[in-house]
Parts: structure tokens; sequence; C-alpha cells
């Protein structure tokens, strides 16, 4: 276990480099020996966007919230194989691949549950314990619509999570797609602007509150094998915590922190090296 303590104070942003790795995730309830893969991220801007189907109209499109679950009994999709996405205009994809146990692409894709967490600018994808390791921990993308994506372990769930950072305002979808499998995350501009990104540092990215009333759930991801300090300052109150994370071998580690009861005015919070979020609570 590894200590992360919390305390909220004003630095400066740190920029994630893009970094890619072969990972393998010990996922308590699944046994797996993770292949060698090959991540591919690649981008385009001359991709015709109907091509990824962001023009469909099933699933629609949403602004916010749960975006569906998808189940699967016969899955056979254990690692995440890499990303690659396309942007035309006011559309963009990102579209996951996976492959098999012995390495090979995987037919089904697996379990998951989508949500959009407007509130951040992302798009969190919550996979099934099936999904065991990744090529990738995370990616910078900067196009016109996305910011860069995430690969971290959830203790909690013992699972993996991929969150999708947004650049801009949008309405969003996810679908599953088979043979060969894949998660693809489709994204069209609304023309409403970001309000609250996560802030980024070298070893931690920190999410906007949802809320800015007690109880804030201070929420995030950071690297595994490091301790990280984290404070919460509000006009009435200063607190600090120790968070301890189940880290991952190489991938990010999510990490959640509950504050209560305390006065409306200026709050700052900060965790680790990303910058401080700040709101006025009212």
């Amino acid at each position: 276990m590894f200590g992360v303590l919390v305390v909220l104070m004003s630095v400066t942003a740190c920029q994630q480099q893009p970094v890619v790795v072969e990972t393998t995730i010990p996922i308590p309830t699944t046994a797996t020996t993770s292949p060698r893969v090959e991540s591919t991220t690649t981008s385009s801007t001359s991709a015709d966007p109907q091509d990824d189907g962001c023009f469909g109209e099933d699933p629609p499109l949403s602004g916010d919230g749960f975006l569906g679950r998808f189940e699967s009994d016969n899955s056979d999709s254990q690692n995440i194989a890499g990303f690659n996405w396309s942007e035309t205009g006011e559309c963009a994809a990102l579209i996951l691949a996976f492959r098999s146990e012995a390495g090979a692409p995987a037919v089904d894709p697996p379990e998951f549950r989508a949500e959009y967490l407007r509130h951040t600018a992302v798009v969190r994808l919550e996979l099934g314990q099936g999904v065991a390791a990744s090529a990738v921990s995370e990616q910078a993308i900067d196009t016109e619509l996305l910011e860069s994506f995430y690969v971290a372990y959830d203790p909690a769930a013992g699972s993996l999570v991929v969150d999708v950072h947004l650049a801009a305002g949008a309405e969003v979808r996810v679908r599953p797609a088979s043979s060969p499998a894949r998660i693809i995350v489709e994204i069209e501009a609304d023309g409403r602007p970001v309000t609250g990104a996560a802030t980024i540092g070298e070893a931690v990215v920190l999410f906007a509150p949802a809320t800015s009333m007690p109880p804030v759930l201070v929420q995030g991801y950071g690297r595994a094998g490091i301790e990280i300090s984290a404070s919460f300052v509000s006009s009435t109150r200063v607190l600090q915590d120790t968070l301890f994370l189940d880290p991952s071998p190489t991938l990010w580690t999510t990490f959640e922190w509950t504050v209560r009861d305390f006065q409306p005015g200026p709050v700052s919070i900060r965790v680790g090296d990303a910058a401080p979020i700040e709101f006025v609570s009212r």
C-alpha cells in the first residue's frame, strides 16, 4: 500500500508527457498471463466521420451522465491492445481495440459501463474484470475535441477504467462493436465551453468536483509506487489527510476522498503536483 497525503495549496500545473507501456494488472478473480501487445495510436483529420458512425442515431448522443451498459457472456477481450482516433470538423471518434489471452485480435468486446462526467470533461469507461491488462497507460491527443486519455486501475472494483478527456464541450455516445472487438466513443461538439477540466501533473490527475456544496468528493488518479501530498482549504477549514492507494504495477491508480462539513466561501483543493482546483462554495 502506498500513502497519498492530500493537501490544498496553489501550484503550477505540469503537463503530462505521453507514456506507452505494457502493463499487467492483478485482478483478484482473474488469473491471466498477458502477451506483449503493441499500442496503435494514430490520428487523422481526413477521415469521414460517418464511417465511424459519428452521426448515427442509435444510441442517441448525450450531454451528461449515464451513457449505457454493455454485458457479454462470451467476450474474449482480455487486454487493451491500443487506441485509434479520428476527427473531422465538429465530430470525433476514439476507438479502443482489444486482444485475447492468446494475443490475437479479440472478436467480442468486453463488458463495460459508460458515463459522461460533464463537470470535469471526461468520458469514463468502467471495464469488466475480464480485461486485466493494457498496452497503454496514457496518451496526449491535443485536437479540437480530444485532449488525452488515461487507463487506470480501480482497486475498489478490481478492474480498469478508461478516461477520455475532452478539449471542448460536446455530446457523446459509446457503443460496442464486434469482429474485431472494439469500444467506440463518438463525440460531437455542442458549442458549450469546458468549465471544469481536470488538472494534470506528472504524478496526479485531479478532477473538478461534481458539486461545490458539502460533501465534496475529491477524485482522480496517481502513479503507482509514489507518495502524494494533498489538502483541502476553505474559508473556515483546513484539512489534510493521507489516502492509501492499492497500486497497479505501472498504470495509474484511482483515489477518492470525501470532504464534509465546511462553510460557504472560497475553496481550494490540491492533490500532489496537479494544479489546484478552486471554486466558491455557496
